[in-house]
């Protein structure tokens, strides 16, 4: 398993590069990443909210600037979107989301209201389900 996701942060990384920054779908994400202040974990979702902690940490430190952090297993995107919005709440209750944003990307993402093959979904659509952790 560890072996895995090593492998799902290096294709997730080589899609940042190839994609995010290659087509500047992100301008804000190419000098940070180059500059080593973009951070890329893994974890299991089951340890989902204690790996959040340890990123909001790292960025209240400013260890990073933003964090990615892809998940070891990959589950349907309701499923991931309900764990997205759970962590969302938990950012408001705590009163930081004032502080810090959420996005969420993942291979069958699709924007409420849009049909998958829809263009606009592509935005959020990453090879592997995958939390953003950016700091306002």
């Amino acid at each position: 398993m560890e072996k895995e996701a090593r492998s799902r942060i290096q294709l997730t990384k080589q899609w940042v590069e190839k994609a995010v920054i290659g087509l500047n779908l992100c301008p804000f994400l190419k000098i940070p990443w180059q500059e080593g202040r973009v951070q890329t974990l893994g974890g299991p979702i089951n340890d989902l909210d204690s790996l959040a902690r340890q990123i909001l940490n790292d960025l209240n430190q400013d260890k990073f600037e933003t964090s990615l952090l892809v998940l070891n297993e990959s589950p349907v995107f309701s499923d991931f979107y309900k764990l997205f919005g759970h962590l969302e709440d938990s950012l408001a209750q705590l009163g930081l989301d004032q502080q810090f944003q959420l996005v969420a990307f993942h291979p069958e993402f699709v924007f409420e209201g849009l049909h998958f093959e829809d263009l606009a979904n592509l935005v959020n659509r990453s090879p592997f389900p995958t939390l953003h952790f950016l700091k306002k």
